[in-house]
């Protein structure tokens, strides 16, 4: 990893573990693998074919994320 994907990784990775600390995200992710995630998927978004598919490449990835709603 580059010092530049390093730079951007540990913060990243830092808003994660405190967003699952409070229950805002899944318990089952460890946040290494969205950071990493969310890293390659910024560096496929320069070749993504519009600025609407960057929109939902950006719209899409925090919903994997999020809590589960609890069943009814």
């Amino acid at each position: 990893m580059t010092r530049a994907q390093r730079q951007l990784v540990d913060p990243f990775r830092d808003v994660l573990t405190q967003a699952a600390d409070v229950g805002q995200l899944r318990d089952d992710v460890v946040p290494d693998q969205p950071t990493r995630f969310c890293l390659h998927a910024l560096s496929a978004a320069g070749s993504l074919p519009s600025e609407d598919a960057f929109h939902r490449l950006v719209d899409v990835a925090p919903v994997g994320l999020r809590v589960p709603p609890a069943p009814d």
